[in-house]
């Protein structure tokens, strides 16, 4: 008797799970307008009652209905796709991205949303060759792309001399990758940040700029190998050593002492080759 005048008083009202599933499974689930769950299935405990639903995602036509809730239910929704996605690549990596004109980034890019129908994607650097790549997005479907454009290349010879102002032999590197020795000229990349020259008795290194300032013959001075060499790189990372953007320590340290042995190797080589000569 008391439960039942309890109820009268109270308005005794039995709640009801409501679970939602999605496909694409991060859809946002709206319940009366407010967003109810960012993660799936979507499982609300509700009273009795009418609600109205809303389910959306991006690149994905939205979709409402209204549900009657009165006893636990299950309920399936799957969103109609209104585009595609794109990822994106490019060989040199980090260069930058334009879609139909709008630059969006640098490569790579993943899992672009995109309007279904022709794109056009292409890589505005002037240190490459225009190019353009003409890509249909289809509806729901995901695509990739490699852009792998041709660089504009420079020539250059790099002299590293010692304190008598004499030429040191050694190796040459740009942009962390080794081109041979200072008594050759060298094809690089018109896009070249970095160059460095490496010998058994020193190195040097310098922060260039061949679109702006065009420069053939590139004059060194040679400064002695010490523990904290590696610490002077010039901002410098071997593109093996950055993870993320980070930058290995250790990697750079043990590049470098490659590096150092490589000069060395290449070095006595050299002096051999001029013993046999004479």
């Amino acid at each position: 008797m008391f439960s039942i005048i309890s109820c009268f008083l109270f308005s005794c009202v039995r709640n009801h799970t409501l679970s939602i599933t999605t496909t694409p499974h991060h859809a946002v689930v709206l319940i009366n307008g407010f967003p109810a769950c960012y993660e799936h299935p979507c499982i609300q405990t509700l009273e009795k009652g009418v609600y109205a639903i809303d389910v959306r995602a991006e690149n994905y036509l939205s979709e409402s209905f209204t549900i009657m809730l009165d006893g636990d239910k299950n309920q399936d929704v799957e969103l109609e796709s209104k585009g595609g996605w794109l990822s994106i690549e490019s060989e040199p990596t980090q260069l930058p991205i334009s879609i139909d004109g709008a630059l969006i980034g640098k490569a790579p890019l993943q899992r672009i949303p995109m309007s279904a129908g022709v794109h056009i994607v292409d890589i505005p650097n002037a240190c490459f060759d225009t190019l353009k790549e003409s890509i249909e997005v289809i509806s729901g479907k995901e695509q990739s792309i490699v852009l792998k454009p041709n660089a504009h290349m420079s020539t250059i010879q790099v002299a590293l001399l010692n304190d008598d102002s004499r030429e040191e032999h050694g190796l040459v590197y740009a942009d962390g990758v080794e081109l041979g020795s200072t008594k050759q000229k060298h094809v690089v990349p018109l896009c070249t940040q970095h160059v460095m020259v490496v010998s058994k008795k020193g190195w040097s290194q310098t922060r260039i700029n061949l679109l702006q300032e065009p420069q053939n013959h590139i004059v060194l001075q040679m400064l002695p190998l010490e523990e904290k060499t590696v610490d002077g790189l010039l901002g410098f990372e071997p593109p093996e050593c950055l993870s993320n953007d980070a930058v290995d320590q250790e990697c750079v340290q043990r590049w470098f002492s490659r590096v150092r042995k490589r000069a060395e190797e290449r070095n006595d080589h050299t002096h051999h080759e001029g013993c046999a000569h004479e």
